[in-house]
């Protein structure tokens, strides 16, 4: 479990993020909203220990998060980026290999780079360079990084925390919904704890159990997600008006601009 309490975060004596509190649960999506500028991606940054808040605490499965060590941290949390950039001429396995960097098992390493592979169907690119790949499957292949990073040998869950921050932002929509259902089955069958940044608000409703509505640094709504996604709370987020209606056959809530 993760508890923030009276979270804060400032930046050049501006204020980011002001006091926010919240739990995020084992074996859940949660997913973060608001509109550009709320404070999304800084909250990652805080809940990752990338950054120190300013106040408050982050409490990572009853210990400090400060307390975790680098080395620690980087076995039990992965992070995919909106986009990644690298100046080195690796090919797709290498780059999914540097998420076992911290891991120790060379015969473990093989084990994960082969199930990962499998899992996200990346046969047809695994021996190509990085670089010659289009912006949504260089995506693909950290979000393999990411959850290479975290694979553990089957029965064996130690606590483990992914962190999409507009991870999907590049990819069509079969990849969309293909990379964050994988995320959903990493918490749900491994009880890993997933934080997502979203814009795509239907897709949210989709995928995720509970959710984080920012609005200029401060916690608007958090909760189920059925909760979150209210017409009137998103339209205060974003600052134009929102409708949330339900599909007909499938009971799923579609949000879109009233």
């Amino acid at each position: 479990m993760i508890q923030a309490q009276n979270l804060g975060l400032s930046l050049s004596g501006k204020a980011i993020l002001r006091d926010l509190s919240f739990t995020l649960t084992p074996g859940t999506v949660t997913a973060v909203l608001g509109a550009n500028g709320a404070g999304k991606s800084s909250l990652l940054t805080l809940l990752g220990g990338d950054r120190p808040p300013t106040s408050g605490t982050i409490t990572w499965f009853e210990q400090p998060l400060s307390a975790w060590s680098a080395q620690d941290l980087a076995c039990h949390r992965a992070l995919v980026p909106q986009a990644t950039h690298l100046a080195f001429p690796f090919t797709v396995e290498e780059v999914v290999a540097l998420g076992r960097l911290p891991h120790t098992s060379s015969a473990l390493d093989r084990m994960a780079l082969a199930a990962v592979c499998r899992q996200l169907h990346l046969e047809a690119l695994w021996n190509r360079p990085y670089a010659s790949l289009s912006g949504g499957e260089q995506q693909r292949v950290q979000f393999a990084r990411a959850l290479a990073q975290l694979w553990y040998p089957p029965g064996e869950a130690p606590p483990r925390v992914l962190l999409l921050d507009e991870a999907t932002a590049a990819l069509d929509l079969k990849h969309q919904i293909a990379i964050l259902t994988a995320a959903r089955d990493l918490a749900v069958q491994e009880k890993v704890t997933v934080v997502a940044i979203l814009h795509d608000l239907t897709l949210a409703a989709r995928v995720a159990d509970a959710a984080l509505l920012l609005h200029r640094g401060h916690l608007l709504r958090a909760g189920p997600i059925g909760a979150v996604i209210d017409a009137a709370a998103l339209s205060e987020a974003y600052d134009t008006p929102v409708s949330v209606l339900r599909h007909p056959d499938t009971g799923r809530l579609l949000v879109s601009a009233a």
